[in-house]
């Protein structure tokens, strides 16, 4: 006579380890940070490299198209030769609206613009693929639209990959954002938002506001935000005054924990 042997697994209440030792298949550690290092007066800029607000479509998709600021990022250049865009396509089979993860790869050609071919509801992730001599993009990078020279993403000169504090999570999938970390100095007062844009309500609203002064900060914060399908959020900087002086950075970096909510764990 055979005898099964079970074999159990602790699950932990901190999903954090969870996730480190692969106990929760459900459950995947998703970091996202955003990197700004200008800015100009009465601009409440999305925190990335471009000096430009944050633009998003509503309820469809955008047609878009991608260009550097340098033609060394072109198909035999020193900079980058290829890229992949990643982000979200929206679509309502049966009237449900569903958010799915897409990706497409391009040619750069310079200063000139390539059509993403593919439309976009929004764009997550830039990264470059493949690159010339330097081994990153030379210029900065942008996907935009032409008629209204609106910015969906964007990735700096020698990045390799987009820093944009925007998070949008796909069907299926919700993200809880759980700390933010903050390092900063700036030569003019600032507003750091937080802000959330519902596609369930349609409306947009400001979840946080935090106060940077004319100095060095550090520092962190527990947001424990609950992100759906249909929710994009973001970071904005807001200048309290008329933009004096030439240093103004900041790093901002989310944790977050990425949940599947229709997973199946294995039967043990």
């Amino acid at each position: 006579m055979t005898h099964r042997t079970r074999v159990f697994q602790h699950i932990n209440n901190d999903p954090v380890i969870d996730i480190v030792q692969g106990t929760r298949h459900d459950l995947k550690n998703k970091e996202v940070e955003g990197i700004s290092d200008d800015l100009t007066s009465a601009v409440e800029k999305c925190l990335w490299n471009e000096n430009a607000v944050f633009s998003y479509p509503v309820n469809n998709n955008s047609v878009s198209h991608v260009v550097s600021d340098s033609s060394n990022d072109s198909s035999s250049g020193t900079g980058a030769r290829t890229i992949k865009i990643t982000g979200l396509q929206h679509s309502q089979p049966s009237a449900v609206h569903t958010f799915t993860e897409h990706s497409v790869t391009l040619t750069m050609n310079g200063t000139t613009n390539v059509s993403v071919g593919s439309v976009f509801y929004r764009i997550t992730k830039i990264e470059v693929l493949t690159a010339g001599s330097t081994g990153v993009n030379q210029g900065n990078i942008k996907v935009f639209n032409t008629g209204s020279s609106a910015i969906f993403g964007c990735m700096g000169a020698g990045d390799n990959h987009s820093n944009q504090l925007i998070v949008a999570p796909p069907t299926n999938e919700d993200i809880i954002v759980e700390n933010l970390h903050v390092s900063a100095h700036f030569e003019t007062p600032v507003e750091l938002k937080i802000n959330l844009f519902s596609q369930e309500t349609g409306l947009q609203r400001v979840l946080y506001k935090i106060f940077l002064g004319s100095n060095s900060n550090n520092m962190s914060f527990k947001l424990r935000k609950k992100l759906v399908a249909g929710d994009t959020l973001w970071a904005s900087l807001n200048p309290l005054a008329s933009v004096v002086g030439t240093h103004h950075r900041i790093s901002a970096l989310l944790e977050c924990t990425q949940k599947h909510i229709n997973s199946v764990i294995p039967s043990i």
